[in-house]
This record gives structure tokens, sequence and C-alpha cells, in this order.
């Protein structure tokens, strides 16, 4: 474990910057479009999921390295990074196993956006898990924790395809399909 704070605040903010790039790259942002529909999509979710860890990760370094806090290092929350390093890296399990083989010639792989969101944002969460927390914080009950967000989102879109209205307005990318895991 790494416990230098100054090394810990540089890659949680490079983190956060290459996060939040891709989903605002995904979101059509960066292209002078709005995507809302992406936001709709478990992928999307789980990387706001990540940017808001990153970020949070951040400021209570910031606040560590203020209060000269050297005893705990640049660990933070680390049962709550296990939880959120498992639900992004489900995108990334999903996508390269399941999706990839069905999309090849289909849709662009190889983009920022979709490296962002399904290989890099979920890597760099699992790299800041591995690097800044301690081990041995875990509890059993965590396990449970982890499969909260998943089933919402599921529970979401099980909701959302019961409902055609809900469906309306939204914009979608034209070179998107609409895969949902279920």
């Amino acid at each position: 474990m790494i416990k230098c704070q100054k090394v810990a605040l540089l890659f949680r903010v490079c983190a956060f910057l290459v996060a939040a790039a891709g989903l605002l790259d995904l979101l059509g942002v960066f292209h002078g479009a709005f995507y809302s529909g992406v936001l709709l999509y478990y992928t999307a979710q789980s990387n706001i999921l990540a940017i808001i860890l990153f970020l949070v990760l951040s400021i209570k370094t910031i606040s560590g390295m203020r209060n000269d806090n050297k005893g705990n290092g640049a660990c933070y929350f680390p049962r709550i990074v296990m939880i959120c390093t498992i639900d992004v890296l489900l995108t990334f399990v999903v996508f390269w196993i399941l999706l990839v083989p069905q999309l090849i010639g289909i849709l662009p792989l190889w983009t920022f956006s979709n490296l962002a969101v399904h290989a890099i944002t979920p890597l760099l969460c699992l790299a800041d898990y591995i690097l800044f927390s301690e081990s041995r914080r875990l509890k059993y009950q965590d396990v449970y924790y982890v499969v909260i967000f998943p089933i919402c989102c599921d529970l979401f879109i099980i909701h959302r395809a019961q409902r055609p209205q809900l469906r309306n307005g939204i914009r979608r990318r034209a070179d998107t399909l609409s895969v949902l895991f279920l």
C-alpha cells in the first residue's frame, strides 16, 4: 500500500479527469450534442459512481494533507472503494467478455469514449483500491453491498421497459445498439 498522499492525490485527480472526459465524450458533449439516453445504461451510471468516488477521494486526500494526517496515509473509505470498484469492474467484464464478440464490425470499439468507460475507468478504480487501500479492512457483509447497485439498475431497466412512455423524447446515438444486460 502506498501511503504518500501526494502520489494518491495526483493519481485520483488524473483518474477523475480521465473518467469525466470519457463519460462526457460518450454523452456527445465534445461533439456538440447531448445523448441523454446514454445515462440510462449501467455503464454510464457506474462511471458516474466512479467519478464521484474519485472526486470524494481527491477531496479527502487534500483534507488529509492539510491536516497533516500522515498516520492514515492515503487510505480513505476502503470498504466503499471496494464496493464501487467491483460495481465498475462489472462493466469491464460484461463488455469485453460478453458484448465485444457480438459487436466486432458493428461498432467502433477503439474510440476514446469506449475505452475510457469500459476499460480505463474500471482499471483505474481497481488500481486505486490496490495501491491505496489497506488490506483486511473488509467484512463479509460487504459482498451483499456490492450487489445493491447492479440490482437497482436492473430494477430501473425492468421498470423502464414496462413503461413505453418513459422511452419517448430520449435522443439516442445513431451508431449504438440498445443492449440491455437482462
